[in-house]
């Protein structure tokens, strides 16, 4: 509701605050800014440095870790494997098959 108040209109030359309450209202996120800065916005420079700030955007990477994986040295000599097994099973039913002999 502050916003509506506070935004300018055009056609009138000021805000609904300042016809209401004869000054302009502080939203929350100005409370720690520079009176200055407030009072000199333009929409078409805000555009413009949204604009650059949003070309400025990097995607980051989606896991943090940059482990790779690897082949176990022994797989080549074992003489038997597990197979998991990645279907619905039975609550007691192990999630691996086998002992199955290697190829």
């Amino acid at each position: 509701m502050l916003s509506i108040r506070s935004t300018l209109k055009v056609y009138i030359g000021c805000t609904t605050a300042d016809l209401v309450f004869r000054t302009s209202l502080r939203l929350p996120g100005e409370f720690n800014s520079p009176p200055n800065k407030l009072t000199s916005f333009y929409p078409c420079g805000y555009k413009d440095s949204l604009r650059s700030a949003m070309c400025n955007l990097r995607a980051m990477p989606s896991q943090a870790s940059l482990a790779t994986s690897f082949p176990i040295p022994f797989l080549d000599t074992c003489k038997f494997e597990l197979v998991q097994h990645d279907a619905v099973r039975p609550p007691i039913q192990p999630p691996y098959k086998g002992p199955n002999k290697a190829v």
